[in-house]
């Protein structure tokens, strides 16, 4: 993923933040990956310039949108990194984004229903855009020229708008101070009531204490299509 996120700002120039260039990439373990990158000179400043940078930085990120045909993540395969997960990771490897859609709404059918009934979430209708999925101060830098700077492409991928929305307003404080530059006040409060992430707040819930996060799936099995069919049965109450 950084050697694209790495074309895509040098396609860019001087409008796009800073990506380290990977220069060598070499294992360990099957858990334990090194990363050369080039170095960028980073500056010290202020958490509130952090903070502005970083919005422009995840601003240009959000210009950069895919269609809902690619492997959900754009990650084709490795189960995606977000923190909406258990641990973390996506417990499956997704096909597309259809295919992340159906999962997502098999884990809420098996939440108890509250008094405000929970509606099913739809991804497949909106726009798939670049997300920093780790929204930690410690990913974003200043360089010594004044663009912003873009660390750990592990935890960059390509998610369905509303995911990117819950990314920025549903998961580290710094995230959320970072959505100050990016929304309204009105657009925020708009977002949060939205019922895609009022389903994603009580999925993410849900995530957090259930036993079995892959639902009674395979492990390591491609949640596609004819496999979500043959699961039916099984998933379904």
């Amino acid at each position: 993923m950084l050697q694209r996120v790495y074309a895509l700002a040098c396609g860019d120039g001087d409008a796009a933040p800073h990506v380290p260039r990977p220069i060598h990439c070499f294992e360990r373990s099957p858990a334990l990956v090194y990363l050369v990158m080039d170095h960028i000179e980073q500056v010290d400043v202020p958490k509130a310039e952090l903070v502005e940078k970083a919005a422009s930085v995840v601003q240009w990120l959000r210009s950069k949108r895919f269609s809902v045909e690619e492997p959900f993540g754009l990650m084709p395969d490795f189960p995606v990194y977000h923190k909406l997960f258990r641990w973390r990771r996506a417990p499956l490897t997704f096909t597309d984004v259809a295919a992340a859609e159906r999962w997502f709404n098999v884990v809420l059918r098996k939440i108890r229903r509250s008094r405000e009934p929970l509606a099913e979430i739809s991804f497949i209708t909106e726009e798939v855009v670049l997300t920093q999925s780790d929204m930690h101060a410690s990913n974003f830098g200043v360089a010594s020229d004044g663009r912003g700077i873009l660390y750990d492409a592990a935890s960059i991928g390509g998610f369905p708008l509303s995911l990117a929305n819950f990314t920025l307003l549903r998961t580290t404080p710094f995230a959320a101070a970072v959505a100050q530059h990016i929304f309204d006040p009105e657009e925020s409060a708009q977002l949060l009531t939205s019922p895609n992430m009022k389903s994603l707040v009580a999925v993410r819930k849900q995530l957090t204490w259930t036993f079995d996060d892959r639902f009674g799936t395979c492990g390591g099995m491609l949640f596609d299509r004819a496999q979500f069919l043959s699961l039916i049965f099984v998933l379904t109450p």
